[in-house]
């Protein structure tokens, strides 16, 4: 069934024929359609105070042939909006699987190390520049946000041409964060091909372990991918990377409780604007 031919809709398309009495009818269909669907025309006109002559009008007026009519297009329309609650229902159960599924995958596949190591990196290094492309270069973005509130100096960007241009200028006191999903990307191999020759110290974040980006850096971290998931093509890619981030953020505050005393003042300040 069609928008245009709900009963709603056809309220709405023939309203300037319709009566006082006949808005208090459509008024009580509309909030009541299971009930009014399963009612004869002299339970509906009792229940109303009317005759059921004015129940055939309004029929008539709505373009139906009578009030059977209007009863099976209202049950079509329960049938059809319980089909969609049904699919929507299926839909979210499904994804917040999915979810569950990934988060079980850090605590079964990730080491707490591996985080605490790029944490310890961190604490290390002067300035951290953070790269990525696409849904990489949002979570880059949030990454060098969460460290700024800790007091750590960081940027990201997602430009080819400024990484480029950065990598000329970054020494032995500087880390490289290049987070990309597949690490098949052209660029993202280009540039750490850049920086393992101007030896700057690079930590890829990663789902997949390709070999041939790995032995370009000095460290890395393989996170849970969406591999073999009912709905992987809806998981957004940038989840199990800003997990990932949550976790390293943790580990920060943990190290140096300084860290967590500057998060809360930049927080304080963030909510009183």
């Amino acid at each position: 069934m069609s928008n245009i031919d709900t009963f709603n809709a056809r309220v709405y398309q023939f309203s300037d024929k319709l009566t006082s009495s006949d808005e208090i009818i459509a008024r009580y269909i509309v909030n009541h359609p299971q009930e009014v669907s399963r009612m004869k025309i002299t339970e509906l006109a009792h229940k109303l105070y009317i005759s059921k002559s004015s129940l055939a009008r309004f029929c008539t007026k709505l373009g139906y042939d009578g009030f059977i009519e209007l009863k099976n297009s209202l049950r079509s329309e329960l049938v059809e909006d319980e089909e969609e609650t049904i699919k929507i229902s299926n839909l979210l159960d499904d994804l917040t699987h999915d979810y569950r599924v990934l988060l079980n995958r850090y605590t079964k596949y990730s080491a707490m190390d591996e985080f605490e190591k790029l944490a310890n990196i961190i604490m290390q290094k002067d300035h951290i520049y953070l790269f990525g492309l696409g849904h990489s270069a949002l979570s880059s973005q949030l990454f060098a946000t969460q460290l700024k509130r800790l007091g750590i100096r960081a940027e990201a960007t997602d430009s080819v041409e400024e990484m480029k241009m950065l990598l000329g200028n970054l020494n032995q006191d500087d880390l490289l964060i290049l987070n990309t999903h597949s690490s098949k990307n052209f660029n993202i191999i280009n540039i750490l091909s850049i920086a393992k020759e101007f030896k700057i110290d690079t930590f890829l974040i990663t789902s997949f372990g390709n070999p041939n980006i790995i032995k370009l850096v000095n460290n890395y971290i393989v996170l849970p991918n969406t591999l073999h998931l009912k709905l992987s093509s809806l998981i957004n890619p940038s989840f199990i990377t800003n997990v990932m981030i949550d976790i390293v953020i943790g580990c920060l505050i943990d190290a140096n409780k300084d860290y967590m005393n500057k998060y809360q003042r930049s927080i304080r300040y963030i909510n009183e604007d």
